[in-house]
């Protein structure tokens, strides 16, 4: 009769030593996760942005490369 008591009050402590521990490493691993997703977020922004001003500067090239062939001939 004794023993199933003393299992259970041993578990239950261990449950409460272990809970919090187990919830805030939890916490840790969601912020950490939330960190990483942000980060690969900032650096597809970043290279998106870049290829988007690389493709503005060719399109502007191209553009410019036109109006002077233009003003040359006098034909489009």
């Amino acid at each position: 009769m004794v023993r199933p008591a003393l299992y259970f009050m041993i578990s239950a402590g261990m449950l409460l030593i272990l809970a919090p521990i187990l919830l805030y490493s939890i916490q840790l691993w969601k912020e950490r996760r939330i960190e990483r997703i942000k980060g690969y977020s900032e650096r597809f922004n970043h290279s998106a942005a870049l290829r988007l001003e690389r493709k503005a500067q060719e399109e502007h090239k191209a553009y410019a490369d036109h109006v002077s062939e233009w003003r040359k001939t006098g034909t489009s």
